[in-house]
């Protein structure tokens, strides 16, 4: 009897051991997914991340040229204010020789 007793307190422990192997393998896999799961996730982010990084590049690069742009058109805009005003000042000089011109006749 006493071997009985043992012989089934040892297939208690053995029926035991083999449902927390089940579950420890069960658990295993679960982990298994999720972390091919979560790389999958990890993959697209970071490609998202990538790419709104190339597009943040390209904006302040287009950003740039047109600052370059304002700029330079800024600098044109001046030179033709100061070219308008040479062109004044002379059309008033060549005014006023013809008008000593006119005087001395």
């Amino acid at each position: 009897q006493r071997e009985e007793e043992l012989q089934q307190t040892n297939q208690e422990t053995v029926d035991k051991t083999k449902r927390m192997l089940s579950k420890a393998v069960e658990t295993k896999k679960g982990l298994e997914r999720e972390n091919a799961e979560l790389s999958s996730q990890l993959e697209r982010l970071s490609q998202e991340l990538q790419e709104s990084v190339e597009k943040l590049n390209k904006t302040e690069a287009e950003l740039e040229n047109i600052k370059n742009a304002n700029t330079h058109q800024l600098a044109q805009q001046e030179l033709e204010k100061e070219q308008r005003e040479r062109i004044k000042g002379m059309q008033k000089a060549l005014e006023e020789a013809q008008q000593r011109v006119a005087e001395a006749e």
